[in-house]
């Protein structure tokens, strides 16, 4: 399992190449490095644990809050699931449970984002 760029959801150049960034694209943080990218992905949250191809969840805090991110499966290369992710403004109920119980965010964390964000 791997993280790939999504041009489409860039404004600056990856390893992935040259931005592709559309207006109806959630644009990525500029300021996000390489390094914390990845510690997200390792440190996402599957929807369903049993699937190595499932949507998975990453939550990061920041100045202005906490921000969830979306990782999606884009497709198996040599075998290995490939996912690319990108800022979300939902999150499933499962994962957003499995951040409160593990401590990540507060009970009073999970109650608002339950109340404010669709699908939850």
């Amino acid at each position: 399992m791997h993280y790939w760029p999504n041009p489409a959801h860039k404004d600056g150049t990856t390893e992935a190449g040259p931005p592709s960034w559309n207006p109806n694209k959630d644009l990525c943080p500029r300021e996000m490095t390489v390094a914390e990218r990845n510690a997200l992905f390792e440190g996402s949250v599957s929807v369903a644990p049993e699937d190595p191809r499932a949507r998975r969840f990453a939550m990061r805090r920041t100045d202005a809050g906490l921000e969830i991110f979306d990782i999606k499966y884009a497709g198996d290369v040599d075998g290995d699931p490939e996912f690319h992710g990108h800022p979300a403004s939902r999150i499933d109920r499962r994962v957003l449970k499995a951040l409160r119980d593990g401590g990540l965010i507060t009970p009073a964390e999970f109650n608002r984002m339950r109340k404010e964000l669709p699908g939850c």
